[in-house]
C-alpha cells in the first residue's frame, strides 16, 4: 500500500502526474535486477486510461453522453464548453451542462 500520497474523493491513490507508481516500480527493478544497472521510470499520466479494454461502463456512458450533448449544444450556441459535474453521494451520478467560455483574469 502506498502511504502519504494524495487520494481522490473515493479513496483511490492519485498516481498520474506525481511519479509515485514509477518510483515504486523503479525501486523494485533496481533491487531485483542487479547493481550498476541504469533504471529510469517515466510517468505517463493518462496513458493508463487509454486502453479500451479497461474502460468502465460508467466512463463509456458518460463519454458518449458528453459527446452527444456537445454536438447538440454546438448547434444551439456559437461558443461554449460541455462540463460534467459529479453529484453528491457514492453512486457516481453526474450532471452535464453547457458552460460559457470566459477569460480568466489574473
Amino acid at each position: 500500500m502506498i502511504e502519504g500520497v494524495e487520494r481522490d474523493s473515493h479513496g483511490n491513490v492519485q498516481l498520474s502526474g506525481m511519479g509515485a507508481l514509477g518510483d515504486y516500480l523503479l525501486e523494485i527493478a533496481k533491487d531485483n535486477l542487479g547493481k550498476g544497472l541504469r533504471v529510469r521510470a517515466d510517468t505517463f499520466g493518462y496513458l493508463q486510461r487509454s486502453f479500451p479494454g479497461f474502460v468502465s461502463e460508467v466512463d463509456a456512458q458518460e463519454a458518449r453522453r458528453v459527446g452527444e450533448l456537445a454536438v447538440h449544444y454546438s448547434m444551439e450556441q456559437s461558443s461554449g464548453s460541455v462540463a460534467m459535474r459529479r453529484k453528491a453521494g457514492d453512486d457516481m451520478r453526474s450532471s452535464i451542462s453547457s458552460r460559457p467560455l470566459t477569460r480568466s483574469r489574473g
